[in-house]
């Protein structure tokens, strides 16, 4: 029998049923040191190659038998700088455990911290009954994936053994280097009722301020319907098409639903794997939807993101006091089975980009731009020094999260004081030359 989740209870067993396991050091350490050994002599050789760090590594999650690992957290170590990569991937592989894997297809998610909150990294549906992997780009959470990480992995299914779960951050070798980028949930809500007129169906307006000082801005959309034997079989079955207001104006449509079930890499499958979804399908990782957002900010004001879902009535539903059993409702009690209540799942996060991370390249901006004494104890002693290039320079200095921390200031002499208050810890100064952008990392200790 398949049950269904609601918001609460992914709540409460994220926050309430974790598991940590022990770090395989080895596993971790290895890779920085090679990262370290790269940033060493990488001026010299010219040798780069990718680097692969594994996480969770085929963690067990399943639910009976006095076990409860349906959600597992753990920290890990990242390499501690992003120079000399152009992209992160992560790789979820799911392996049978002895007694075989979970004959249902499960809503999948992994997630990372980020201070109070957790951020919803790549979102996945288990195959029925079947080993299977994926490989997602989660370079958009570059700042985020260095150094100390608590992540978490997520498996709505309840049988026994069910999943051992395997996840790897491989990062790409390359000298164009990795955006800075900034990401905050605008919403989570993964269990949004649809159609119900006794319960809320909307997510909330939200205000997010956009930074002062950034490139590009976009919106990262992730959601998949659920519920089954409703009113045109939503929200699993059932084409919709939802829309993202901006300040109060429609500006975006969102087509949901997946046309290519019946061609995903994890097939063939037992169960019904080959119909097509609301924006999923058994056995594959969920495509986000991206809304560019650039040309409708204002940088340094807020900006009001509305996605409203697209109008709907679910008539064969134990709420709607007029329901009536017939072909198209056979049932109106929802009974876990064939007919479940329609909701959807929603990720929503803002993504804003700004400047790139230090990488090989930064060896130019030295012999364009000097930062004396680096690393500092007191960053009011700071100079910056133009060994060449022009004057007029505008010079700005960002934190690992890509906020501006200081006002850009317009370099007019060879020798500038930099009037820089700043916390012990990894900042990126941007020399701007027209179009030409040098970057050095400065370390405040």
């Amino acid at each position: 029998m398949r049950r269904a989740f609601n918001n609460s209870d992914i709540a409460y067993r994220y926050s309430n049923q974790t598991i940590h396991m022990k770090r395989n050091i080895y596993q971790n350490i290895i890779p920085l040191i090679l990262l370290l050994c790269l940033s060493l002599f990488g001026a010299s050789t010219s040798v780069a190659q990718n680097v692969s760090v594994v996480t969770f590594d085929d963690t067990h999650q399943r639910f009976g038998g006095g076990f409860d690992t349906r959600t597992v957290q753990d920290t890990f170590q990242l390499p501690a700088s992003l120079e000399g990569f152009n992209q992160i991937l992560m790789h979820v592989e799911l392996s049978c455990p002895p007694g075989g894997c979970d004959p249902w297809d499960r809503f999948a998610a992994i997630s990372l911290q980020k201070e109070n909150e957790w951020l919803e990294i790549g979102r996945y549906m288990t195959p029925y009954r079947k080993a299977c992997g994926w490989d997602i780009d989660v370079t958009d959470y570059s700042t985020l994936l260095t150094g100390e990480v608590v992540l978490r992995s997520f498996i709505d299914t309840w049988v026994n053994p069910a999943w051992l779960v395997k996840v790897t951050f491989e990062y790409v070798e390359g000298t164009e280097g990795i955006p800075l980028t900034q990401v905050e949930n605008v919403w989570q809500n993964y269990g949004l009722v649809y159609g119900d007129t006794t319960q809320l169906s909307t997510l909330p307006v939200a205000d997010p301020v956009i930074a002062a000082a950034i490139d590009s801005v976009k919106l990262k959309v992730v959601i998949t319907g659920h519920g089954q034997g409703n009113t045109n079989n939503a929200a699993e079955f059932s084409q919709k098409t939802h829309e993202v207001y901006v300040d109060g104006s429609s500006a975006f449509s969102h087509y949901l639903w997946r046309s290519d079930c019946n061609s995903n890499s994890c097939s063939p499958q037992s169960g019904s794997w080959q119909y097509n979804r609301a924006g999923w399908c058994p056995g594959a990782d969920v495509e986000p939807a991206y809304f560019n957002l650039t040309s409708l900010v204002t940088p340094g004001s807020a900006i009001e993101l509305d996605y409203r879902l697209a109008s709907y009535f679910n008539q064969c539903s134990p709420n709607n006091p007029d329901c009536s059993t017939n072909n198209n409702c056979p049932d109106c009690d929802y009974n876990y089975n064939g007919h479940t209540q329609p909701y959807y799942a929603i990720s929503g996060q803002l993504i804003t980009f700004r400047g790139v991370a230090a990488s090989v390249n930064e060896l130019n901006a030295r012999s364009i731009f000097a930062i004396v004494p680096n690393p500092v104890g007191d960053s009011d002693n700071l100079t910056v020094k133009l060994l060449s290039g022009n004057r007029n320079s505008i010079l700005s200095v960002y934190n690992l999260l890509g906020e501006q921390v200081c006002p850009s200031q317009v370099l007019t002499q060879t020798s500038t004081v930099l009037q820089l208050n700043a916390e012990a810890g990894v900042y990126i100064v941007v020399l701007e030359e027209g179009q030409q952008r040098y970057v050095q990392k400065l370390v405040i200790q």
